[in-house]
């Protein structure tokens, strides 16, 4: 019997029908199941795979997290140090303070570095970078702070008004695109200390930012009775302003100690063109000058005069190589010359003039040694200490003296000048350090570019300084000081029992001295009686060693 043929559909109780349904072919099918769990493997073994460290991942961030409290325990411990009178500066091995200090579950290295000088502490360190390295299971964390540990628990004050960028006892003016600014390559830069800028003036706009000048981060201390109107400004900011009770003295420079010279001197002339030629002995000298590239040492602990001009001109250099005194009672004009300082050398300059430009720079360069004839002006020039070279101004003059720094001059100096007429800076010159005179002028691009180093903390700027009575009024003897000299200096350390400090010397009082914290019983805690100025700066860890 034959069947009847296979229908392409079947009907539905609607009368419809539907379509047939084709079967994939049964090998198809069976290589998509392989398929599939070949997938499931490889993403299984995958992420069996990211988790077969994470347990070693787990422990090291544990490890982490407890040596970061370790290297902050660390820190704490290193500042109780530094906050006793323990010979720390002293007592510590390259800079090593700790080692392997056993805190909770780990150990702390603490190491110590001298900001200042970038080197381990010694006994005038007072700027100090801690670092304490906290280490667990081989998993290291590090804490940063910079601390301010003064040297002595006695009472300082430091009358020389080194904590000021400018200090312009009857005024300042800046005009053309001139700044002062912190010294970025300071070593105390990182701080970020305001710069601070003192006057003795009252009258309206005695301090004058025209065109486009900035004072960068400025606080203006002046004293009582000033105009509402006293600083103004054409663009940017007002700086913060302080007043006190009293007007912060500006006293005479210290001595030059050298007798002046006769009506006419007598003395031998000094010119030297060319060559190459050293000073070893005290001398005196009608008038020096040095020119066409000539080179002039003055070598050891020597003092040199001249009663008349010292000129250095055409590409001559004046080497200071030791502890010298330079005292000029003429002009002194540097024209595409320069001073420039050894290694460990320092320069103190007293300059009188007997005309009106006392001290001209120009086209010049003070600094330390230099490799070629570069001079950077725009605030990133390599740092020395300024205190290494000190110029001073001498009373006596028949004129009042200026002194100017222009043609893209470069001094790195503390200049202190009482006896000016005007201390005026210009073109695209620059002081690195300091200056401190009646009325100081910035124009064209010039800038003082301040460094932060210079602020001892215990000048007429420090929160509670020793030379303030508890009315916030001058103490008397501070008040009437005259000037800088030693003979004036050291009554004031002795009728105040007080360390004081001016371009830097120390006077110590008679009889005066820290005591000590006295006796103390076996089981008493150790006397914090340094104060410590402390900035935390960062945590870090080392990632590499995570896994």
């Amino acid at each position: 019997m034959r069947h009847p043929m296979p229908t392409t559909g079947r009907r539905t109780a609607h009368g419809g029908r539907t379509r047939r349904r084709h079967s994939a072919p049964r090998g198809v099918a069976m290589l998509l199941v392989i398929v599939s769990l070949m997938m499931a493997t490889i993403l299984t073994t995958s992420y069996v795979a990211s988790r077969d460290n994470s347990a070693a991942i787990g422990a090291n961030v544990a490890s982490a997290a407890s040596a970061r409290w370790v290297a902050d325990s660390g820190l704490a411990f290193g500042i109780a140090v530094l906050q006793t009178e323990s010979p720390w500066r002293t007592s510590h091995v390259s800079g090593r303070l700790v080692t392997d200090l056993h805190l909770a579950d780990g150990e702390v290295d603490i190491d110590l570095l001298d900001m200042k000088t970038g080197m381990p502490p010694g006994i005038n360190t007072e700027y100090v970078r801690m670092t304490a390295t906290g280490t667990i299971n081989g998993v290291d964390q590090t804490a940063v702070a910079e601390c301010h540990v003064p040297t002595t628990t006695q009472d300082q004050m430091d009358l020389d008004l080194s904590e000021f960028a400018v200090f312009a006892s009857l005024g300042m003016s800046m005009d053309g695109t001139t700044t002062v600014a912190r010294w970025p390559m300071s070593p105390l830069t990182g701080l970020g200390r305001r710069v601070q800028v003192g006057t003795q003036a009252t009258l309206a706009s005695s301090l004058t930012l025209s065109d486009d000048a900035a004072s960068v981060d400025t606080t203006v201390f002046h004293g009582p009775g000033v105009s509402a109107l006293l600083v103004t400004v054409a663009k940017g900011q007002v700086p913060e302003m302080v007043g006190f009770l009293d007007h912060v003295p500006m006293p005479l420079a210290p001595a030059s100690g050298v007798s002046d010279p006769p009506v006419i001197s007598t003395a031998p002339v000094l010119i030297q063109s060319g060559g190459s030629i050293q000073t070893t002995t005290t001398t005196r000298w009608k008038s020096v000058a040095l020119s066409n590239s000539a080179t002039r040492t003055l070598r050891g602990s020597i003092t040199a005069i001249t009663d008349e001009d010292l000129s250095i001109a055409s590409g001559a250099k004046l080497i200071i190589d030791g502890n010298v005194k330079l005292v000029v009672f003429g002009d002194t004009v540097i024209d595409g010359g320069s001073i420039e300082l050894k290694n460990g050398a320092k320069l103190n300059m007293h300059v009188r003039g007997r005309t009106l430009s006392a001290l001209d720079i120009k086209d010049g360069y003070i600094g330390e040694l230099r490799a070629n004839t570069m001079r950077d002006a725009t605030g990133t020039a390599p740092y020395m200490d300024p205190q290494r070279i000190q110029i001073f101004s001498m009373p006596g003059a028949l004129i009042p003296p200026v002194w100017t720094m222009r043609s893209n001059s470069v001094v790195k100096a503390s200049l202190y000048a009482p006896n000016l007429l005007n201390m005026a800076i210009s073109d695209t010159s620059a002081l690195y350090g300091r200056v401190a005179a009646p009325s100081v002028h910035l124009g064209g691009l010039a800038s003082v570019f301040y460094d932060s180093a210079l602020d001892t903390r215990a000048g007429y700027t420090a929160p509670d300084g020793a030379m303030w009575d508890n009315t916030q009024h001058l103490k008397t003897e501070v008040k009437l000081v005259t000037s800088l000299d030693p003979s004036s200096l050291q009554p004031i350390a002795d009728s105040l029992q007080s360390i004081v400090l001016a371009t830097g010397k120390k006077f110590l009082p008679a009889g005066g001295g820290s005591t000590g914290p006295g006796s103390l019983a076996p089981t008493d805690p150790t006397p914090r009686t340094v104060p410590v100025d402390t900035r935390y700066i960062t945590f870090g860890s080392a990632l590499d060693s995570w896994e």
